[in-house]
């Protein structure tokens, strides 16, 4: 599958929520990563309708979208958000349409929900199906724990995409149906909550039953 990773952070190459989606390619060698940088290139973009058009035609060619960028004040970085705009100015919005999206962040977990709210509206926006994001502490980064996590995400999205399985709408109401895993619980005996619940309650410091933190997955 080929996924467009779209990079909102100013940083660039050295931007840390960068580092994870590497760490993402590294251990999913069987999928294509293409990289657009709005984050770093924005003011390129609005220039020169070249770029633009090379970043939308690297979208229309994937299968999957990955935003990926660091929370500002509770939000998307500006440049990102300035990207989006363009999207819809340009008339650019139908390379984005019917393909699967989801968000990686990195934050101190403070209303990092904001901004995974502001993604998924853009995302249904533009007639995408949206799989639930992840947002790491930048504070846990080095932990293994953390890590199996993020790969346990990436797992799931990639899984969940290559299926096309129906996905629920900010509204609530499924496109065709919700499977189990999305509902919440196991996929194999129904019971206890499926692992993409229990990687993102864990990322949010919250505990399991009896007061136990959530298995890594």
């Amino acid at each position: 599958m080929k996924i467009a990773v779209i990079q909102g952070s100013p940083r660039g190459a050295q931007s840390n929520t960068r580092r994870l989606t590497e760490d993402i390619r590294a251990r999913f060698p069987e999928h294509e990563f293409v990289e657009i940088q709005p984050g770093a290139r924005i003011i390129t973009m609005e220039k020169d309708p070249d770029a633009f058009g090379a970043a939308v035609a690297a979208v229309e060619q994937a299968e999957a979208v990955l935003w990926s960028f660091p929370v500002y004040v509770l939000l998307v970085p500006s440049q990102l958000k300035r990207f989006v705009e363009l999207i819809h100015e340009r008339g650019a919005a139908r390379a984005f349409q019917g393909k699967y999206a989801t968000t990686l962040t990195t934050s101190a977990n403070f209303y990092d929900h904001t901004a995974h709210n502001y993604m998924r509206g853009v995302s249904e926006d533009l007639g995408m199906a949206y799989v639930e994001g992840f947002s790491p502490s930048f504070w846990d980064l080095g932990q293994e724990a953390q890590r199996e996590n993020l790969l346990g995400f990436a797992r799931e999205f990639f899984h969940e995409a290559g299926l096309r399985l129906p996905q629920a709408r900010a509204s609530g109401q499924p496109g065709i149906r919700l499977s189990a895993a999305r509902r919440g619980r196991s996929t194999q005996d129904g019971r206890g909550p499926h692992p993409g619940v229990a990687r993102r309650a864990l990322a949010r410091g919250e505990r399991g039953p009896h007061g136990r933190g959530f298995p890594a997955v």
